[in-house]
């Protein structure tokens, strides 16, 4: 997904759209500031994973153990931050 279509590109949309093509992508021009294409992602996407759940569903099946945890005291945070 491209976000600013607007702005100057760092990647242009041939190149965009060869990465995805080449790893079986999909490929989208957004634009947050329009609404260019927001719906039509969302839309998209669902519809792909529907799809392939469709076509395989037991590909589509995750192991959760609802008994997993976190132990948040070991975990560890960076120093440096933008928002705290």
């Amino acid at each position: 997904m491209s976000d600013r279509p607007d702005t100057q590109r760092t990647v242009s949309k041939e190149e965009g759209q060869a990465f995805a093509e080449k790893h079986n992508l999909l490929f989208f021009e957004t634009s947050a500031k329009t609404g260019q294409n927001i719906s039509e992602v969302f839309t998209t996407v669902a519809r792909d994973i529907f799809e392939r759940y469709k076509s395989n569903p037991s590909s589509a099946r995750r192991s959760i153990n609802p008994t997993d945890s976190v132990d948040i005291a070991s975990t560890t945070s960076s120093a440096a931050s933008c928002c705290m």
